[in-house]
């Protein structure tokens, strides 16, 4: 990953006067702003909750061009209030080239948690945590990017890494490629929909997304070949302030709600116009998820196709379970996609 790819390694600490402040960072030269406002998204994260996160997390800086990777850190601090310090350990990054990063998250979460331990015994025993830790962390994420590029260059022989702004990339033989938001509140079946289109697999223990998660799949429709980036974006009320940044560059939204629950179906209307504000009028589809679960349908048909028309969408109904139409949803977006292209 080159060096506009990323353009710091932070470490923002809570101070009880200032907030949220960088306390160390890597290259010195960073522009301050950036850290300043990549610090407060990091520790956004860390406010209100009872157990910090472990996992890494990909979140957009508000009002810029950048994300941030960021990793929370716990450590002892009987000095704080419940004698627990928290820290983050972020990657700021340029959004032209983050993609790799969406695809290969879980290969850079054992470099994040091998730093974190490190912070945290640094922290425990009021050491300094200083720019070199944080150049060595920046050097072992490089290494580990070139390691799943040469990969790549070597399984497909082309460019590694998919332009965003081009809607994802385009895999060798596919013709288009399209970047589809998946939208809707928290555990109505987002990413097991994925998942059953993508992998054929159901997950039967629901696992919050943090910030988003990014999926391909190349489908044929006709003679027709499409690359499909699916972009699962987190449905929590704490994800409200980064959500739109994840939104640029869609072709295509999908609004997800329960059948068996009215609250999620009443909420399709405001997760529809919070895209529609960012990206404007463009092919949408409503799923009506969990179709399996018949004698708890609390949704009627009528009302359903009533919103749909009233918001300009093709409707289906779904189950992540069993995989009833899950394929035919993705597929039928995708080619209204293809047909609204100029």
């Amino acid at each position: 990953m080159s060096s506009t790819v990323i353009l710091s390694v932070l470490y923002s600490r809570f101070d009880q006067r200032a907030g949220p402040v960088p306390a160390c960072w890597h290259p010195l030269g960073s522009q301050k702003e950036l850290l300043e406002k990549a610090a407060i998204a990091s520790m956004n994260i860390t406010f209100g909750a009872d157990e910090l996160p472990e996992k890494v997390a990909i979140i957009p800086v508000p009002g810029g061009s950048s994300k941030i990777v960021v990793r929370c850190i716990k450590y002892r601090d009987h000095s704080s209030r419940g004698n627990r310090g928290e820290s983050t350990l972020s990657l700021v990054v340029s959004e032209a080239g983050d993609a790799v990063l969406y695809k290969y998250l879980p290969d850079f979460q054992p470099i994040f948690d091998d730093y974190a331990k490190k912070i945290a015994t640094r922290e425990e025993g009021k050491q300094p945590v200083e720019p070199s830790l944080l150049a060595a962390f920046h050097d072992a994420v490089s290494r580990r990017v070139e390691e799943l590029r040469s990969h790549e260059l070597g399984q497909r022989g082309d460019v590694a890494f998919p332009d965003e702004e081009k809607g994802g990339g385009a895999e060798k033989g596919a013709e288009f490629a399209f970047k589809i938001i998946v939208i809707g509140d928290p555990s109505v079946g987002k990413t097991s929909l994925i998942l059953r289109f993508t992998d054929h697999a159901f997950r039967q223990t629901y696992l919050p997304t943090i910030g988003t998660n990014l999926t391909e799949k190349e489908v044929t429709f006709g003679k027709r070949k499409a690359k499909l980036v699916l972009w699962d974006i987190a449905g929590q009320t704490k994800f409200n302030t980064f959500r739109k940044g994840f939104y640029n560059g869609a072709r295509g939204i999908i609004v997800a709600f329960d059948l068996t629950s009215p609250e999620t179906f009443a909420n399709v209307r405001a997760w529809y116009d919070d895209a529609a504000s960012v990206v404007g009028k463009m092919p949408c589809l409503i799923i009506g998820n969990k179709l399996d679960l018949a004698d708890q349908r609390a949704v009627a048909d009528v009302d359903i196709q009533a919103l749909a028309k009233e918001l300009g969408c093709d409707v289906i109904l779904t189950s992540a379970l069993t995989g009833e139409h899950v394929d035919q949803a993705f597929i039928d977006l995708a080619k209204k996609i293809h047909q609204s292209l100029p």
